[in-house]
């Protein structure tokens, strides 16, 4: 939501609700802030390091168990959806799948 917009809203709605012609304008706006700030509430935005752990924690790497070659990365709500993405995306059930792992950077993951 953006916050600078309400305020400046409330803010013409103020400074209207004096004036004749403006003040049904003004108790409009004050209506259609009031529902904003009611469906999304202001809540700061988390930290990037935040936001990328949380993207991790959907991201699973998979291999054929007892071939080499491709590695896919997979995008999953858990492991066991992983493992069916991958064996879709193999064509067999022998395949490994698991999470990546994070190391001491939160943009960086080992594979």
């Amino acid at each position: 939501m953006n916050v600078e917009l309400i305020k400046l809203s409330r803010k013409a709605a103020r400074e209207w609700t004096g004036t004749d012609g403006y003040n049904q304008a003004s108790q409009l706006i004050n209506m259609l802030c009031d529902e904003l700030e009611a469906i999304a509430p202001e809540q700061p935005l988390e930290p990037k390091e935040k936001a990328y752990r949380s993207i991790a924690k959907h991201i699973f790497r998979a291999h054929r168990k007892y071939e080499g070659g491709k590695v896919l990365v997979l995008l999953a709500d858990d492991i066991r959806k992983a493992e069916q993405l991958a064996m879709t995306a193999f064509g067999t059930s022998s395949v490994f799948v698991k999470r990546v792992n994070p190391t001491t950077d939160p943009q960086v993951y080992e594979v």
